[in-house]
């Protein structure tokens, strides 16, 4: 026999927002095994005042200009599916690679009816640089000759002086979070130019941001990555839209 004789009390709370705390949507490759570790990371680092909400999108390996284009039909449905019915404060899509080769515009306008704040990776790499005075950059890339090439064009329309840009060659966008911090570093120090301001290390599966503050000792430049590039402009645009 079931017991009904509860206390049962019926509060009532004021409504309105006590303490809001702002909602980001971010997509990814469906192949990224990092993104999310680094994100996690970093706003516990940072103590950081916003929620992440993460959806992925399909993307077929290998790593080539046709298939890193070939995500823009698929951003509307993903981006849709992170919160529905709910007003996102920013949205992003963070690959670095198909962003750059997509284009900011087409990748904002693909998605402006999920968000009116969205940004790319590549945009945030760029925002980022050009708060640091940085002008001439060497790039490191995990990806093919040509994706690199394209990377390396779309910073040059940007405004930014590329004197060097060394390629990794992996074709498996899997295997870039397969390549170890010792690597990464060795990789980082061939890579830059004695004439470039900073080194960008390209890619949101590469493990990267976590390495950002042994580099600039080690070589004496500003370094910057995909992950952590754009998690740093995401905290200043999520600050000034409150």
């Amino acid at each position: 026999m079931i017991n009904s004789n509860y206390i049962i009390n019926k509060l009532r709370v004021a409504s309105g927002i006590d303490a809001y705390v702002p909602k980001v949507g971010m997509i990814i490759l469906d192949t990224d095994l990092t993104c999310e570790r680094d994100f996690a990371r970093m706003k516990s680092e940072h103590n950081s005042n916003f929620d992440l909400y993460y959806n992925r999108v399909t993307f077929e390996n290998p790593m080539t200009v046709e298939s890193l284009t070939a995500i823009l039909p698929r951003l509307p449905e993903a981006a849709g599916q992170i919160l529905p019915g709910i007003t996102l404060d920013a949205l992003v899509f963070n690959c670095t690679s198909s962003s750059a080769l997509l284009g900011d515009s087409a990748v904002v306008s693909a998605l402006s009816s999920i968000s009116n704040n969205t940004f790319t990776t590549a945009s945030a790499v760029v925002s980022e640089m050009k708060k640091a005075n940085v002008k001439n950059i060497s790039i490191l890339c995990p990806y093919p000759k040509n994706v690199s090439i394209g990377m390396a064009d779309y910073f040059y329309s940007c405004g930014l002086n590329v004197t060097s840009l060394t390629y990794l060659d992996i074709e498996d966008d899997r295997d870039v979070a397969n390549i170890g911090a010792k690597k990464i570093i060795d990789s980082a120090i061939k890579a830059i130019s004695p004439d470039s301001d900073a080194l960008f290390i390209s890619c949101t599966a590469l493990r990267s941001a976590e390495l950002v503050k042994d580099l600039c000792d080690l070589t004496k430049k500003k370094i910057f990555t995909s992950n952590y590039s754009t998690f740093k402009h995401l905290e200043s645009v999520i600050g000034n839209n409150l």
